[in-house]
C-alpha cells in the first residue's frame, strides 16, 4: 500500500511539473506595437543622451541600437536640433550610446547604455499615444 501511495505521489509530482512548463518565449520588442509611441520614446532617450553629451563635452554620438529600431530617425532629428551629430566615424571623439525598448505588461521599458552608465525607466502608456514615467530613472555604473 505504501509503495502504491508513493508511486501515485511521485507520478502526480512528475506530471504536475510537466504541465507547468511553458514553451520558451522571447521578450523581443515589437517595433510595430511601439512605433505609435515613438515620438515620446525618442524624447525620453534624447533628453538623457543630450545631458550625457553635455557632461562629457561631446558633439558626436555613435548610436548603436538593438533591433527593432524604435524611434531611431526621430532620435537622430532631435539630437541634430541640439547640435549633436550622429556618426559612425571611429576617428571622431564620440559618445557611444545604445538603447533598447521593450513592451512588458502593457508598460514600456527603455534602457540606454553608454560606456560608463546604464539608465533604465518604465513608462505607462497614456492617451494620445503618449507615455508617462511609471518608475524613477535608474542609473547605474556599467562595469
Amino acid at each position: 500500500m505504501k509503495k502504491r501511495l508513493i508511486s501515485i505521489i511521485a507520478l502526480c509530482i512528475a506530471t504536475s511539473a510537466c504541465a507547468t512548463i511553458d514553451t520558451p518565449s522571447t521578450n523581443k520588442p515589437h517595433a510595430s506595437d511601439l512605433q505609435d509611441y515613438s515620438t515620446y520614446i525618442a524624447a525620453a532617450i534624447t533628453d538623457w543622451v543630450i545631458e550625457e553629451t553635455q557632461d562629457k563635452q561631446f558633439n558626436y554620438v555613435k548610436l548603436l541600437t538593438s533591433e527593432p529600431y524604435v524611434a531611431r530617425s526621430e532620435i537622430e532629428k532631435r539630437l541634430k536640433l541640439n547640435s549633436i551629430i550622429v556618426t559612425n566615424d571611429e576617428s571622431l571623439p564620440s559618445l557611444k550610446v545604445s538603447y533598447s525598448v521593450y513592451e512588458i505588461d502593457d508598460k514600456i521599458l527603455i534602457r540606454i547604455k553608454t560606456d560608463d552608465f546604464e539608465a533604465t525607466r518604465f513608462f505607462s502608456k497614456s492617451e494620445g499615444n503618449s507615455i508617462i514615467p511609471a518608475s524613477p530613472l535608474t542609473i547605474r555604473a556599467d562595469p
